[in-house]
């Protein structure tokens, strides 16, 4: 596992650092940014040692209607609420634009193959890896608790934890 984030950052870090010798506006800027992006599907995909499987799981198509419903409307419902707030702030509604509609399907075509390139390498290659030897709680980032601390295990956290590696 410290292969694949070693090498996950050393590659991405690597191209956008070189991003930042570039002038801004040219397309050589883009073409070193864009594969940093993409950094931890590639070292997933390179050490993994069944990578259909890593890939097969972007196909997966049947979930429950909740996740469909949750994916079709988040666009909307965000537009919605930035027009509230819009009209909170300035008092009148924005104009609604039949071009917008275009953007986002447009970015939702972009941005889904350079997410699923994040996703790859960090949902479906490091944490699945990771949760084999120790509870999923340590794994990901901790909820803030009432007191509104956050980033602190827990001590039940804790207990589970060395309990596992013990």
């Amino acid at each position: 596992m410290l292969k694949f984030f070693v090498l996950t950052y050393a590659l991405s870090w690597t191209l956008w650092s070189l991003v930042a010798l570039v002038p801004v506006g040219t397309p050589a800027r883009t073409a070193l940014f864009l594969p940093g992006t993409f950094a931890p599907a590639v070292v997933a995909l390179w050490l993994a040692p069944n990578r259909e499987e890593l890939i097969d799981r972007l196909f997966k198509w049947n979930v429950p209607a909740r996740f469909y419903l949750f994916a079709l409307s988040y666009i909307a419902g965000a537009k919605l609420l930035a027009a509230i707030v819009y009209r909170l702030v300035s008092g009148v509604w924005p104009a609604l634009e039949p071009g917008s509609w275009l953007l986002f399907a447009g970015a939702i075509l972009v941005s889904t193959p350079f997410q699923a390139g994040e996703e790859i390498g960090w949902r479906g290659f490091a944490l699945p890896a990771q949760s084999l030897d120790r509870p999923v709680e340590i794994c990901r980032v901790p909820k803030r608790d009432r007191r509104g601390d956050q980033g602190k295990p827990t001590r039940a956290m804790l207990l589970r934890f060395r309990r596992t590696i013990a």
